[in-house]
């Protein structure tokens, strides 16, 4: 059965009432994505670029192996990146599981830690949070289902990279990414020395 059919199916068997698919085959794309807004950020997160940079982090962690292979992340401007992630978040908003709201992008500016100039943040929307993602309330309840499946380990984990780096500014949380990122990964980065250096 493929993924997305057998996530769809699963929503409608809990509204029933039934018991949901295990996770035996272990998390995917999409668990992910609901279980990292459910975690990290009140429900809610800025951008893809947090959700891959978070994603990527999970799946360097010993308890999800799996995931670097099923995640398929590559070099790109800004570090790791998975276009099954980026497409999983189109998915889950198509299907009302996260909801998207466009951010301002002056308050984006005004909001940020960090120096950013305005022609780097225009340079590509890969570094910029155009979208502020939210959990619908089928989303939470995937979430938290997904997330009581795991193992203990995982949600431990889960919850440590939460708390560590769910609330970092994007710029920071990038350096985190590139400080543990293995170096094949960085190749093709537009920000490599800058987040190095810092």
């Amino acid at each position: 059965m493929p993924a997305q059919i057998e996530f769809i199916s699963n929503v409608k068997r809990l509204r029933r009432g039934e018991e949901m698919t295990a996770l035996t085959r272990g998390p995917t794309a999409k668990d992910v994505i609901l279980i990292l807004l459910a975690k990290c950020h009140s429900n809610a997160m800025n951008g893809i670029t947090r959700i891959e940079k978070l994603s990527f982090i999970l799946a360097l962690s010993p308890d999800f192996r799996d995931l670097r292979e099923k995640l398929a992340f590559r070099p790109l401007h800004y570090g790791p990146y998975s276009d099954l992630i980026a497409e999983s978040i189109e998915i889950l908003h198509e299907n009302d599981y996260i909801d998207a709201e466009p951010l301002n992008f002056e308050l984006q500016i005004s909001n940020r830690a960090d120096e950013v100039s305005m022609e780097e943040m225009c340079d590509t929307k890969e570094f910029i949070e155009t979208r502020n993602f939210h959990l619908t309330a089928k989303g939470k309840i995937i979430a938290d289902h997904r997330y009581g499946e795991l193992s203990l380990g995982q949600r431990r984990e889960i919850d440590r990279i939460a708390k560590q780096y769910g609330q970092l500014d994007l710029k920071e949380l990038i350096r985190r990414v590139y400080s543990l990122a293995p170096e094949d990964m960085l190749r093709l980065s537009r920000i490599r020395e800058e987040m190095m250096c810092n």
